[in-house]
Formats: structure tokens, C-alpha cells, sequence
């Protein structure tokens, strides 16, 4: 029995491996078994993870699949926490979900499967639990694409008849008392109401005519008022990224301003070591940039192929750092603006 061949009995014994359990079983080295292990994966013969044990992938046969859980333990706790709620749900509706579950999503592909639906002539894309079959998976879409069933209404209950209620006798009116005519009392004389204060005789109020005029007077009309000038805001934030690019020969390739002074997003050439690469970058001019801001960013990055390089002026929150640090962003290079 050659190499591969031990290699691929031990997968069948064993269930998924690291390259340095195959170096062992050949008594090789890793850079040898790791050869072995991409031609059996090239040939058909394995299947190669997307997760990822100190670095390394896992090799496996397909029978085996299910065994990928007893490794998810190595995913971060957001990854993990998304792999559960799939498990539990078996199918998820992109459109429905925020963005750092859609970045993980996209990061847990061995347990993530996308399914593209025509729903009314647009596409719309959903996420299976990676163990289900298409059927099962159709089965669950339909179930969340059908109309909610409306509840009859209950049934009518029969109404007793309420037996009618006895009337009183009519009473008949008894007829008024008439009073005694009233003698007519004197009529008074109508008050007169007081004569109106003479405008010329007061001398401490002016008439109603001359105030008018005054206030005309002294307030100009809007034909003679002069027009407020404009203020003109200069575009500061522009200059300081440029500067950024031209300090480390990054050259823009196109510019999109979203908003004047606060962002910007670009298609820049960054220089490396094996030539020039292509980003997107977005660039915010904010207090706090939040988890949102740069996961938003990556999104739009993603969307486009092209790694990101997310700039920010001057801080970002604890709550980023912390998923910055996590490493749930591949390909991903943020930098603060001098």
C-alpha cells in the first residue's frame, strides 16, 4: 500500500485529519503529506474544510460530513452563535438578516449552504443547514414564502328570545291650573353706551391710523431687504486621504463622495510585493466608528470582490476592536487617519 492510499484508509478509520496526523501515519513530513492530501482532494477523493484548526484545514471523506461539528469548537463565538441558530432553523432568509450574520454566514461555508431562489422573477437568496436535502430545504422556503392561514371566525350562537316587557297604563294629563293675568311692569329707559374717546383731544394715544403707518415705516419690505449670502463648505476631508494615499504611492482609481467632509469610497491600486493590488476602500470622517460602520464596509467590499481598506479619522468603538480582534473579517486592512 503506497502513501495516498495509507493516508486515505486512515481518513476512512479515523473521520476528518490534519495534515500532521497523515505525516504520522506515512512517517513523513507535514510538507509531503500535505502534497498527498491536495492530490487525493484534486482527484475527488477527499474533501478539503473551509474551517480551519491552527491554521490547517480539515481532510475528509464525504460520508463523513456530520463529523465536521466536533470541530465548530474553533470557530469565534459570533461564528458559533449564527452555526446554532442555522442548526436550529435549517433555513435562513438573507433578506432578513443583519450584517455580521450574513458576514458569518459567508465565513462558515461547511455548514452554510446558499440556495438562490426565483421568487415573483427576483432572486432571493437562502441559507440551508448543510445536512438537509434540497427537498427538505424547498419544503421549509415554501413553508416561509406561504401566507400566514387566517383563523375562522366562531361560530354564531342561537340568541333566546327575550320575552316582552309589560308596559305601564297611560296616564291621562291633568289639566294646568291657569294663573291670574300679570300687569306689564314699567318699561326702563335703554342705557346708552359711553361716546367714543376723541383721537385728537388724547394726547397720550396716538389713532390706530397714524401706528400703522409708523410700523410701515420702520420695517423694510422684503423688495428692499438684502439676500443672505450662501455659505460655501470646503471639502477638508478629501485633502487628508489623498495626502494618506500619495505618502504610501496608492493610486485612486475612481472616487465616489457620499457625503461632503464625512464619506468617501474609492477603488485604489495598494503596492505589494507581488504588485499592485486592487481595494476597495471606504473612508469615514466620524467621532466612533462602530461594528456597523465596517461591517456595512466590508459588505460593499465583499459585493464588489475586492479586499477592504477602511480608514477612519479618529476613533473606533470597543465593541469593533473586539471583533476586529476576533479575526472574523478575512482580508480586511483598517487604518486611522493622521
Amino acid at each position: 500500500m503506497n502513501d495516498p492510499e495509507k493516508i486515505l484508509s486512515l481518513i476512512r478509520t479515523t473521520g476528518p485529519i490534519l495534515p500532521n496526523q497523515a505525516a504520522k501515519c506515512i512517517n513523513s513530513n507535514i510538507l509531503l503529506a500535505s502534497a498527498y492530501l491536495s492530490e487525493l482532494s484534486s482527484q475527488g477523493k477527499i474533501k478539503v474544510s473551509r474551517i480551519k484548526i491552527g491554521g490547517s484545514p480539515l481532510y475528509y471523506l464525504l460520508e463523513h460530513k456530520e463529523k465536521l461539528q466536533n470541530f465548530t469548537h474553533n470557530l469565534n463565538p459570533k461564528d458559533q452563535e449564527i452555526l446554532n441558530s442555522l442548526k436550529e432553523k435549517k433555513i435562513l432568509r438573507e433578506r432578513y438578516l443583519d450584517l455580521l450574520t450574513r458576514v458569518s454566514l459567508r465565513k462558515i461555508k461547511d455548514f452554510a449552504i446558499p440556495l438562490n431562489i426565483n421568487i415573483n422573477n427576483n432572486r432571493e437568496l437562502f441559507w440551508k443547514w448543510y445536512l438537509i436535502t434540497d427537498s427538505e430545504a424547498t419544503e421549509l422556503i415554501r413553508a416561509q414564502l406561504a401566507p400566514p392561514k387566517e383563523t375562522p371566525p366562531p361560530a354564531p350562537q342561537p340568541v333566546q328570545p327575550t320575552p316582552p316587557t309589560p308596559q305601564p297604563e297611560a296616564i291621562p294629563p291633568q289639566p294646568k291650573p291657569q294663573s291670574p293675568p300679570t300687569q306689564p311692569e314699567p318699561s326702563k329707559k335703554e342705557e346708552q353706551p359711553p361716546a367714543p374717546e376723541n383721537p385728537v383731544l388724547d394726547k397720550n394715544k396716538k389713532p390706530l391710523l397714524q401706528k400703522i403707518k409708523e410700523k410701515f415705516k420702520q420695517k423694510p419690505t422684503k423688495e428692499h431687504s438684502t439676500p443672505k449670502k450662501r455659505k460655501v463648505i470646503l471639502d477638508e476631508f478629501f485633502p487628508k486621504v489623498d495626502s494618506f494615499f500619495k505618502e504610501r504611492d496608492i493610486q485612486i482609481e475612481s472616487k465616489d463622495t457620499i457625503r461632503k467632509n464625512s464619506e468617501i469610497d474609492f477603488l485604489v491600486k495598494v503596492p505589494s510585493v507581488v504588485g499592485k493590488i486592487i481595494y476597495f476602500c471606504k473612508a469615514k470622517n466620524k467621532k466612533r466608528c462602530d461594528e456597523k460602520d465596517i461591517s456595512a464596509a466590508y459588505m460593499m467590499a465583499q459585493s464588489k470582490k475586492h479586499p477592504l481598506l477602511f480608514l477612519y479619522t479618529n476613533e473606533i468603538t470597543k465593541k469593533a476592536q473586539e471583533m476586529l480582534d476576533s479575526n472574523a473579517f478575512e482580508n480586511l486592512v483598517v487604518k486611522k487617519l493622521g
